[in-house]
C-alpha cells in the first residue's frame, strides 16, 4: 500500500482508504467487498450493517489464509520438484565423469 489515499463506496458508505497497487485495483477491491457483503446481506432476516461487514471480514480472511496454504503447498511441491532435479543431475555429472 502506499500513502496516497482515495475515497471508494463500499456498501452504501464513503470511506477513504490507502491505495492499493493502483487506483483501479483499489477500485476493484473495494467493489469485491460491496459485493461480498450484499451476498451476506442477501441471505439474513434482519439488517444489521456492522454485523455484514464483520461476516465479510472474516470471509475474506477466511480466503487469505486457504491462499496462503496453497502457497505453501505449491512451495513444498516446487522444492521437492527441484530436489528430485537436482539429484537426477547430480547422477547425469557422476556417469558423465565415469565415462571420461
Amino acid at each position: 500500500m502506499t500513502s496516497e489515499q482515495i475515497t471508494v463506496r463500499i456498501a452504501g458508505y464513503e470511506l477513504t482508504v490507502p491505495v492499493f497497487e493502483d487506483e483501479a485495483t483499489t477500485r476493484q477491491i473495494a467493489k469485491r467487498v460491496s459485493q461480498r457483503i450484499r451476498e451476506i446481506e442477501a441471505q439474513s432476516r434482519r439488517v444489521d450493517t456492522h454485523m455484514f461487514a464483520l461476516r465479510a471480514a472474516y470471509s475474506y480472511a477466511c480466503d487469505l489464509a486457504a491462499l496462503r496454504n496453497e502457497a505453501a503447498e505449491d512451495e513444498r511441491e516446487f522444492l521437492r520438484i527441484a530436489d528430485q532435479i537436482g539429484r537426477a543431475l547430480r547422477e547425469v555429472i557422476e556417469e558423465l565423469k565415469e565415462t571420461d
